[in-house]
């Protein structure tokens, strides 16, 4: 199934699995056809979840403090050197590589 990329806005064929209406992977044919039809009405409606790799966890809290600390979102400089603390222990605990998955 192709699907339109987020960056670029191309489209990339990405494989999905077939899923029945309980949510399990398709095992007759005819519950793959049913679910290849349900990916595509969830396709043209753009409620697909989006296939592409998520940010890291530094990257995340970089973005959200540059954001912050510019006049769209400006906290209080108290509230943003603790928040950018917090942020900092989550990255060390979680692993500044580690994607965030939600």
């Amino acid at each position: 199934m192709s699907f339109e990329s987020d960056d670029a806005g191309e489209k990339q064929v990405r494989r999905v699995p077939l899923l029945d209406d309980e949510q399990t992977p398709a095992e007759t044919l005819d519950q793959a056809q049913k679910g290849l039809a349900g990916l595509k009405t969830d396709r043209n409606r753009g409620s697909l979840p989006v296939l592409h790799r998520t940010l890291r966890v530094k990257d995340t809290a970089t973005t959200y403090l540059d954001f912050m600390t510019t006049g769209d979102g400006q906290k209080k400089a108290t509230s943003m050197a603790k928040e950018e603390e917090a942020l900092n222990k989550w990255a060390d605990h979680m692993g500044a590589e580690e994607r965030l998955k939600r």
